[in-house]
């Protein structure tokens, strides 16, 4: 999964020494850097009343400020009745065959955007949305989402301890290395799914676009079984959590606050 968001990006690159930015607006280290004071140090010269400015917040630590509260909903105790774990044998083996037939003749074809969704989900959102470094409070939106959805990944995970697909037929080779925690629900599935609730109440009425926003939650979501590290099963699973877990995040105060100035930057 992605880790709790990626910030945005990786940076615009590195080329001649000239800054990247990353859809979160931060820039990359310089490949040429000062390290002489560029002025004397001084009482003069020093500004004792600074504070650090709000809008300067990286998006993925301001997102902390909303899990907090999104810990304390309740969403453990969330409606079970749409999650399906399955344990019938002939039921797993159904969803293997599929990862070693028509999920794996998808890989070739996926294999870069299946490996940069690793940790690079928010990014892909931000694209399709065109998002500008200036559009910051849509950005922590989908920061605090992809954190909520996290969270709740892993408390699920933990309580269903579902084994992987290649711990079941170890005679499949998965595109990437298993991540290290359960399988059930995708995490993947539940952030990407979180972040295109949130979306959709940042831009309301606009049915091509959410459209859209579906769409590429539900790709991020297959591209893990393409990837064979998840079921279909899984992804369900975190698709249905992401309808339960957004009800509860759209309650929380820091998650309504940032919503109400993220929806002005557009």
């Amino acid at each position: 999964m992605s880790g709790g968001g990626s910030g945005g990006g990786s940076g615009g690159g590195s080329g001649g020494g000239a800054p990247g930015r990353s859809a979160s607006g931060d820039y990359t280290i310089l490949q040429f850097q000062v390290f002489e004071p560029l002025a004397v140090l001084e009482h003069e010269n020093c500004n004792y009343e600074a504070k650090f400015a709000e809008p300067h917040w990286d998006a993925g630590y301001f997102a902390q400020l909303a899990l907090a509260e999104f810990a304390r909903s309740g969403f453990e105790g969330i409606d079970r009745s749409g999650l399906q774990l399955p344990t019938d044998r002939d039921e797993i083996f159904h969803e293997i065959e599929h990862l070693i037939g028509p999920d794996l003749d998808l890989r070739e074809e996926r294999s870069q955007e299946i490996i940069d969704q690793i940790s690079g989900i928010v990014d892909y959102f931000a694209h399709l949305l065109r998002l500008s470094p200036t559009q910051q409070k849509t950005l922590r939106v989908m920061e605090i989402a992809d954190q909520a959805g996290l969270m709740a990944a892993m408390h699920f995970k933990y309580e269903f301890m579902r084994a992987r697909p290649q711990q079941v037929f170890p005679g499949l080779s998965p595109l990437l290395p298993p991540p290290g925690h359960p399988s059930f629900p995708s995490g993947h599935a539940l952030e990407s799914h979180m972040i295109a609730l949130a979306l959709k109440k940042v831009l309301p009425g606009r049915a091509g676009l959410h459209a859209a926003l579906d769409g590429l939650a539900d790709r991020i979501g297959k591209n893990r079984e393409i990837a064979g590290v998840h079921y279909a099963s899984d992804t369900a699973a975190g698709k249905y959590l992401a309808s339960q877990c957004f009800e509860l995040l759209a309650e929380c105060p820091t998650f309504q606050r940032v919503l109400g100035a993220a929806q002005k930057e557009h």
